[in-house]
């Protein structure tokens, strides 16, 4: 199962090239959390209720995948919700994982994608890895 969702709007501190994580929400965003998140909005053909996220899955960004090395419990009931999660590029997943974070597959020398207004994202459940 795939959910795509468009960036709206990408927050005046959202990326921070020294960090590898960027907040997601939809967007019923506080302005506060607006400022520092990425607004996605997703495709009204593809109802949340049923979202499921999972290590294993991928996420697409500009056309490049990224395979998730880990899913914190909160995930799904966050997305549903809010449209909400904090995507974390790295390489090795902590022991304590974040809630609501998703854990992308990115070595060292990779830079985190730029998120740029007009850009889609896809979460993609249970397909087969390319």
């Amino acid at each position: 199962m795939k959910w795509k969702a468009k960036i709206l709007e990408v927050g005046k501190q959202a990326i921070d090239p020294r960090e590898n994580i960027i907040i997601m929400f939809g967007n019923n965003a506080t302005d506060e959390l607006m400022n520092v998140s990425v607004i996605q909005e997703f495709d009204k053909d593809n109802s949340l209720d049923n979202f499921i996220f999972e290590k294993g899955d991928q996420v697409k960004i500009n056309d490049h995948l990224y395979k998730a090395l880990g899913a914190g419990r909160l995930v799904a009931d966050d997305m549903k919700e809010m449209g909400h999660v904090t995507l974390v590029f790295i390489d090795q997943v902590p022991e304590q994982l974040m809630k609501n974070a998703i854990y992308l597959q990115k070595s060292d020398e990779e830079t985190i994608p730029n998120f740029k207004v007009n850009d889609e994202i896809e979460y993609i459940h249970g397909e087969e890895l390319n």
